[in-house]
């Protein structure tokens, strides 16, 4: 079952914004904390209507049988490559560390990564690896993703 994080057009008298939220008001509100708005919440509300937004959701896939079968750490090795389970999950699909290290490599036999050595310039180590998630490890790791991560 896929899951759906709910998109919300928020209107102010200055300027139009999309925040992603369970409700409107915790939309709202969250739009306010961001802000640090100067004239209070009150006065914000007054010149605020919250809308739903629903060309903007964002669907998120439902968490990947195999995740439920790996071992906690190496999941968390997978979605730490996936850049996290927040608001930036995505943003990266690889990571560096010692070929030494063995969730990566219990990751890469599962099949979730692929590995490459990285050249002594970049690293600044011979030992040093580049884990690169292959699309059955992204979609693992997509499927940790929090619905509503905190702001």
């Amino acid at each position: 079952m896929t899951r759906i994080r709910k998109a919300r057009l928020i209107q102010h008298d200055d300027f139009d914004a999309t925040v992603w939220a369970e409700t409107a008001s915790k939309a709202t509100y969250q739009l306010y904390a961001q802000m640090d708005y100067q004239e209070g919440f009150r006065r914000f509300l007054d010149r605020t209507i919250t809308r739903r937004n629903a060309d903007r959701d964002i669907v998120l896939p439902a968490r990947h049988p195999l995740a439920a079968q790996l071992h906690p750490e190496l999941l968390h090795c997978v979605v730490h490559a996936f850049g996290g389970t927040g608001l930036k999950a995505g943003y990266r699909d690889h990571f560096y560390t010692s070929d030494r290290d063995p969730m990566p490599k219990a990751a890469y036999y599962h099949g979730l990564f692929e590995m490459h050595r990285v050249p002594r310039s970049y690293a600044g180590s011979n030992d040093m690896v580049s884990y690169i998630l292959t699309d059955l490890g992204k979609n693992v790791a997509r499927g940790e993703v929090e619905t509503y991560p905190r702001w």
